[in-house]
């Protein structure tokens, strides 16, 4: 069975030369480890890795909206989660990389229909 978590990657080779912050990224554990990187990065300071969150208070964070990118860190974490369970057994069929491939789709699936809500609720508040 596969898992999935939200980590800081704190792999001396994943930190960012200009800034010295650490990616935050997907881990997906099926047979075989992949990270995916979210995008965002921060200091282990900034990162609550027991709650999967950044941190406010954390001088890292400071000028970045930490509610908006822990929401959209959830969400991702919570579709990810989704696709491994709504796979069920056939997920022994699929290797890790397929999975990845996966997630991605149902990623943009959501993002879409996000877009989708916030055009068509434009169109109805100006008529």
């Amino acid at each position: 069975m596969a898992k999935v978590s939200l980590i800081l990657d704190t792999r001396k080779k994943s930190k960012s030369r200009i800034t010295g912050l650490y990616p935050i990224v997907l881990k997906v554990f099926h047979i075989k480890n992949r990270l995916l990187r979210l995008g965002y990065f921060t200091s282990p300071a900034g990162w609550d890795s027991k709650n999967h969150l950044l941190r406010r208070s954390s001088a890292a964070n400071n000028g970045v909206d930490c509610q908006k990118i822990n929401a959209e860190l959830g969400d991702k974490f919570h579709w990810a989660k989704q696709v491994v369970y709504e796979l069920g057994d056939s997920i022994d069929q699929l290797d890790v990389d397929l999975l990845l491939d996966h997630i991605k789709v149902r990623w943009d699936c959501e993002l879409d229909f996000e877009i989708k809500k916030k055009v068509e609720n434009n169109i109805s508040l100006s008529q």
